[in-house]
């Protein structure tokens, strides 16, 4: 993130088995298109042709960042 303050981060405090486990933070990135640095700017987009995906896309996995989970 090249010390830039994350703008939307959210926080959330883990619980398991009623004990405090960990903290969890998500922030919203975007990775431009043929590109390999995530970035907090948002990038211009057209909303209504935007495509929601089921997992991360290939390019994106091959970036070890994502997990992917096969539901079989």
């Amino acid at each position: 993130m090249n010390g830039e303050k994350m703008k939307n981060p959210k926080y959330f405090r883990l619980i398991k088995d009623g004990q405090f486990v960990g903290f969890k933070r998500d922030v919203t990135e975007y990775l431009p298109a043929g590109d390999d640095r995530w970035q907090l700017d948002q990038i211009e987009h057209d909303p209504d042709e935007t495509q929601k995906l089921i997992g991360p896309a290939i390019g994106i996995a091959t970036l070890k960042r994502e997990k992917i989970i096969s539901e079989k």
